[in-house]
């Protein structure tokens, strides 16, 4: 004997779908299951297919309106753009260095600017 293949379902929308067709247990009943059979396949979020056509069939819902969504693909990892992208350890040190040359321009401009502050304050001698 082969086993049952059971299909994925997102339960708590099949649920939904059913109870708006009515008591979930006379639905089951009226599909030819046991009262507890559809609540079963929505807690578990399977289903057999033959249980899918007999809702289709009998209730007018289709297998489409339960089935859970697909997982949306992982974004891919950005490609490194040729600024990040190093070639060699030269290369790597060169830009580091750039970076801190920058960075003591910075610090000089600041500090001019508080000199310059100071020698308002203090008069020119």
């Amino acid at each position: 004997m082969r086993k049952k293949t059971m299909m994925p379902i997102n339960g708590k929308k099949l649920r939904e779908l059913v109870l708006s067709k009515g008591h979930i247990t006379v639905i089951s009943e009226e599909l030819g299951y046991s009262r507890t059979a559809l609540g079963i396949a929505c807690k578990s979020n399977k289903i057999s297919p033959v249980m899918a056509r007999a809702l289709e069939l009998a209730f007018n819902i289709p297998y489409e309106q339960y089935k859970p969504e697909e997982p949306k693909p992982e974004p891919k990892p950005e490609e490194p753009t040729k600024e990040t992208m190093f070639t060699n350890r030269s290369e790597q040190c060169l830009i580091t260095l750039v970076a801190m040359v920058g960075e003591m321009r910075n610090n000089m401009i600041a500090l001019n600017d508080k000199l310059n502050k100071l020698i308002e304050l203090w008069g020119e001698d």
